[in-house]
């Protein structure tokens, strides 16, 4: 059996990243896997980006020309994907051969809604956001027109009930009419959301968790891992970090900066400090006085593994999320959560067991919990062992593989 997944990128942002690992997952168990991708990050060699000269000039322009799309209606938002521009894959994939189609990150122009109908193999379509079932928004936030015709958009600051969210919105019930994947959400809060929106509320909805290399994201020892990065040992530290943590204000970060204020009449002076890591941290050197290490872009699972173990608490304040794969990883690595109570970050993180929750949008909150992490070594001692545990259990990548290759071998009618 030939599985061929498409996804925008292979090593880029979250979703990609838990395609890839899936993908690599797949390929160590015997299915035929493969990637098809935009702009191919890593080596392996069954990663594919497309092939032909035109193909590469237009992978090259197509994201700029599905934004220009969007600009054109007087929006600018990264958080929203028209989907209208022709990609030209349905060519690579009559190559490719594939029995099943496994569509994931597929926006930001690299995949055509249309061409779902054109596919005449079973199709599984992750949702790693809400795009496949909204009209063009990856996440609705308070908007909840989803649930029965977009349009409107407050996104696009939209006056109109006929405006582009509404044309996909009606773009993919068409499509959908013709050939209706079997649809996968890694987290029960987006089973939910698909099941309330209009468009999947009668489609086949399964939910299968991400997967991480509980191997690779494992407890370490904090000393040698705060030696190789340099980072101090006689601190407290709060590590954050994510692909976009300040640009995306879905991923909190000004929140974080809040609760940061709060905890400074909350624990001693000088006791705790903060590691950040991702594309947009350099040139920051304290937090509303707390000093702070900058670790860059972490090129790769090691890299990542290191620091989650050298830290005592990952905090993450989106203010609204899937599952988000940092905070899988700091568990796994032993390394206790604080986080926000919203999406599927409770379906990883038990309050007052593994990690805390508070309410979404409430910094002080977050502080509060930031204070007794910090505080309480007892406490965070136990949180860190049983973050590791539920990891193991609930979150490696091989049960999350054996999953999909069940319901491949179920589309394809293999017994």
């Amino acid at each position: 059996m030939r599985v061929i997944h498409l996804s925008a990128y292979d090593l880029y942002g979250g979703a990609a990243i838990a395609a890839y690992r899936l993908h690599v997952a797949l390929a160590a168990t015997g299915v035929d896997s493969r990637m098809l991708v935009r702009r191919r990050q890593s080596g392996r060699p069954d990663i594919i980006q497309p092939a032909g000269r035109l193909m590469k000039v237009w992978s090259r322009v197509q994201r700029r020309c599905d934004r220009l799309v969007l600009a054109l209606h007087g929006c600018r938002s990264s958080e929203f994907s028209p989907g209208s521009v022709p990609d030209g894959l349905m060519r690579n994939l009559r190559t490719l051969t594939p029995d099943i189609v496994h569509l994931h990150w597929v926006a930001d122009g690299f995949f055509h809604l249309e061409s779902l109908a054109r596919l005449a193999v079973p199709v599984v379509w992750t949702m790693h956001d809400m795009w496949p079932f909204t009209g063009g928004c990856h996440y609705a936030g308070s908007c909840d027109r989803f649930t029965n015709t977009c349009g409107w958009c407050p996104m696009l600051n939209s006056r109109r009930e006929h405006d582009l969210a509404r044309t996909g919105w009606e773009r993919r019930q068409k499509t959908f009419g013709r050939n209706r994947p079997v649809f996968v959400a890694p987290s029960r809060w987006m089973e939910n959301q698909a099941r309330r929106s209009a468009l999947l509320r009668n489609a086949d909805v399964r939910t299968i968790a991400y997967g991480i290399d509980t191997n690779c994201f494992a407890p370490r020892d904090r000393v040698a891992m705060r030696t190789k990065l340099a980072l101090p040992h006689d601190k407290k530290l709060v590590l954050a970090g994510a692909a976009q943590l300040r640009a995306n204000p879905r991923k909190g970060f000004t929140h974080f900066i809040s609760a940061l204020r709060e905890l400074r009449g909350l624990v001693a002076d000088g006791s705790t400090e903060v590691v950040l890591f991702g594309g947009e941290t350099s040139g920051c050197e304290e937090l509303e006085g707390f000093r702070v290490h900058n670790l860059g872009v972490l090129d790769g699972d090691e890299a990542l593994a290191t620091a989650y173990a050298s830290a005592d608490i990952f905090i993450a304040p989106s203010l609204e999320d899937n599952l988000p794969n940092t905070v899988i990883e700091a568990m796994a690595a032993g390394t206790p959560v604080v986080a926000y109570d919203v999406g599927g970050i409770p379906e990883i993180v038990d309050n007052g067991e593994n990690g805390l929750l508070a309410p979404v949008g409430r910094p002080e909150a977050l502080a509060q919990a930031l204070a007794r992490m910090l505080k309480d070594d007892d406490f965070r001692n136990r949180c860190r062992q049983r973050a590791q545990e539920k990891a193991l259990h609930c979150f490696d990548v091989r049960k999350s593989a054996d999953r999909y290759h069940a319901l491949y071998r179920e589309l394809a009618g293999h017994p």
